[in-house]
């Protein structure tokens, strides 16, 4: 069957992917009173099961960006575990009467540890440095939360000098998700927002209906929007053609990128300058402005990033990391990652400049994305 017969459902299914899978999420403190709806028992249950294993209470969490793309997980419940610094979250889903629980670690090498016991089946994807368990549903959480902990030791132990980062307030993991969001936002970008396994999976084995649907998908993606489809004008179709195929460049190159870092194989010169300037835009954007950027990335990025961005031809965003930089570091910056880690912690003087400074980044967000695709098919035709 043609690929224009499953338009519709091709759009919807975009449509939502992208709505949930936004590179920043909005996030609110939340009440229980506010989800009188759901199972709140099971939140009860759930919290007390997990102060059992020594857990404790950090916050309740909207995820607001969710809420408004129409989905089911709204309300969630975070933890955390004041010696090994593992993050525990947990959410009820109203339609199919179950609560979901995961265990999550985040490394300072970028990597993060998931042992969940949401279906294998429900995931888009495998996600690049998301290194995911799934578990049976009924499994006990002692149980999980154990076998979370060993893959945390062995990665520890495999990565000599990797540490755990803590998620012990809201603020902390409102930046660790969207740093998990941003990644997710990237890879399926890369890979054309849906998998054909994904579709297979979600269709019940209906290989005709799910290749349908995924042809589709890659039609509106190649700018080929269906007979069902509601028509664009000409420059805004190319404009919008343009905007994903440079997003989808950037996002391949960037997990790439992480990969081969991670294995110790070297980068080309055009594919560390997207790795550099893209992390750059991902930690500022990440919810924590300029100082997720400088607390993680190391001394010899943070050096280059202003001839970086005036090499691709962006001065006014070169000037905003220059200002930034003075902020952050008014004495100069330092020589050494080890210095560095001494001065990062700022003043409230300091963190409302640099918040102000990633909002002016921000809005550049779209010419960084397109600058950085430029150059890179220009250094690296046909890659």
């Amino acid at each position: 069957m043609r690929s224009d017969c499953y338009s519709g459902i091709a759009q919807s299914t975009l449509a939502s992917v992208r709505a949930n899978f936004l590179p920043k999420h909005e996030y609110a403190l939340a009440t229980p009173s506010a989800f009188k709806h759901l199972k709140l028992d099971f939140y009860k249950k759930t919290q007390a099961s997990l102060e059992t294993l020594g857990f404790v209470a950090v916050a309740d969490v909207e995820d607001r960006t969710v809420s408004r793309a129409g989905s089911v997980v709204t309300f969630i419940r975070t933890m955390r575990h004041p010696d090994t610094d593992a993050t525990a979250v947990f959410f009820f889903v109203l339609p199919i009467a179950r609560g979901f629980v995961e265990f999550e670690t985040f490394l300072s090498d970028k990597h993060v540890i998931v042992d969940t016991n949401i279906p294998q089946g429900d995931s888009l994807a495998d996600f690049p440095g998301i290194d995911t368990a799934c578990h049976a549903h009924g499994s006990a959480l002692k149980k999980i939360a154990n076998a979370h902990a060993r893959r945390v030791r062995e990665r520890l132990q495999s990565q000599k000098g990797t540490k755990v980062e803590p998620i012990a307030t809201y603020e902390a993991f409102v930046r660790a998700q969207n740093l998990i969001n941003r990644s997710r936002h990237d890879h399926l970008a890369s890979i054309g927002w849906v998998t054909l396994d994904y579709l297979k999976r979600q269709t019940r084995g209906d290989d005709e209906t799910a290749k349908g649907i995924y042809e589709a998908v890659q039609d509106i993606l190649g700018g080929k929007a269906g007979k069902g489809a509601k028509p664009m004008g000409r420059a805004a179709n190319t404009a919008m053609d343009r905007a994903s195929r440079n997003e989808q460049l950037v996002s391949r190159v960037y997990a790439q990128a992480l990969q081969d870092r991670r294995v110790g194989r070297k980068l080309a010169a055009a594919d560390l300058i997207v790795y550099h300037i893209e992390m750059l835009s991902q930690e500022v954007n990440s919810g924590a402005s300029f100082e997720q950027y400088f607390r993680w990335a190391a001394v010899e990025e943070i050096s280059e990033a202003v001839s970086r961005l005036e090499s691709l031809a962006l001065p006014k965003v070169a000037r905003i990391v220059r200002r930034a930089i003075d902020v952050a570091f008014p004495n100069g910056l330092p020589s050494t990652d080890e210095e560095k880690s001494e001065l990062v912690e700022w003043t409230e003087e300091q963190e409302e400049r640099l918040s102000a400074l990633g909002a002016e980044f921000e809005k550049f967000n779209g010419r960084v994305l397109n600058a950085l695709a430029a150059f890179h098919r220009k250094s690296k035709p046909g890659a």
